[in-house]
């Protein structure tokens, strides 16, 4: 899943002012998936990667927070 938006008003893209949103996921060294996202290639972890699988499936950003949709278990 990509999401980008930008600061610029008038729609469209392009432009330096453009964020990316990325949810996903990796696989750890434990050999499970853990759930994450990116923003402009900056990842942050939701889950351990130690206890279940799980994966980050969609991503909505709204005044600065950040809401990820997914699923963890084994």
């Amino acid at each position: 899943m990509l999401a980008g938006c930008s600061n610029s008003s008038g729609g469209g893209g392009g432009g330096s002012n453009q964020v990316v949103y990325v949810a996903g996921y990796y696989t750890s060294g434990s050999g499970k998936k853990v759930a994450c996202y990116w923003i402009d290639g900056v990842r942050t972890d939701l889950t351990d990667g130690v206890t279940d699988d799980a994966e980050g499936r969609g991503i909505f950003v709204e005044n600065g927070d950040v809401y990820v949709a997914g699923f963890e278990g084994t």
